[in-house]
């Protein structure tokens, strides 16, 4: 008896993942996708974007507290100080304690019942702060915006370099 012996079928098996070269080719590819999006989106400009809607929002809040301030006391926050009056966010008045006090903050006067707290810039620096003058009658705030120049130049102010907000925008 002769035993014939049958040869063993190849099978091919396929592959269970990347080769090496694959691999360093997919990465390099999303590498380079990844940078071109990051250059795309330019995370510092939206980072302004978020700033100057936060300060435009701000100026909205603070100029309604002072108006409904006035309708109730038939005069404007901080009467009485020492004209011309000019209170920024960025220093904190002697005699006060928390620049975000709507008791005692960079305003001087109690805004507590209009404002839970003092807005003050995202910044709050030497150069992006918040200014706040009044006279008689009228106020005026103000702030830099970062990247929404136009605002500062369509506001109806007299100050292009500012976004102004208030009952008469020549005050500062």
């Amino acid at each position: 008896m002769f035993y014939t012996q049958h040869p063993i079928p190849h099978t091919s098996y396929p592959s269970r993942g990347f080769t090496l070269f694959e691999l360093v080719v997919y990465v390099g590819l999303f590498l380079i996708l990844a940078g071109g999006l990051v250059l795309l989106i330019d995370p510092p400009e939206i980072e302004g974007r978020l700033k100057d809607s936060r300060r435009m929002a701000d100026m909205g809040i603070l100029s309604q507290a002072i108006t409904a301030y006035k309708i109730d006391n038939k005069t404007l926050p901080d009467v009485g100080a020492i004209s011309p009056l000019l209170r920024q966010s960025s220093v904190l008045p002697s005699g006060q304690t928390n620049l975000h006090s709507s008791v005692s903050g960079w305003i001087i006067t109690d805004l507590s019942k209009y404002i839970q707290k003092l807005p003050v810039d995202p910044t709050n620096d030497s150069t992006y702060f918040y200014r706040y003058t009044h006279n008689d009658n009228n106020f005026e705030i103000d702030c830099v915006l970062q990247i929404e120049m136009s605002k500062m130049q369509n506001d109806g102010g007299n100050n292009a370099s500012r976004y102004e907000v208030g009952t008469d925008l020549s005050l500062l």
